[in-house]
């Protein structure tokens, strides 16, 4: 997981996980995760969490930040 700076609709991003055998759950969410200090409908998702094969994503939201410029990612992953 992490703060890829990268929209999944990008090249860059498909590539990047389709090499990585990884994958996400969520490729579009309601609310953005940055920049945090305008309304969530208005920024765009650059944080994901991707995970292998053995894991999935069950929930996943963002809430407000603790001082950075993004918010916080919350998810449920299981195995």
């Amino acid at each position: 997981f992490g703060d890829l700076n990268l929209v999944t609709c990008s090249n860059r991003f498909q590539e990047f996980i389709k090499k990585q055998k990884l994958f996400t759950k969520y490729y579009f969410i309601q609310n953005s995760s940055w920049p945090s200090f305008i309304p969530k409908f208005l920024g765009i998702k650059i944080d994901h969490v991707l995970h292998s094969k053995f894991f999935n994503i069950s929930k996943e939201k963002v809430v407000g930040n603790l001082g950075s410029d993004h918010r916080l990612l919350i998810s449920e992953i299981i195995f």
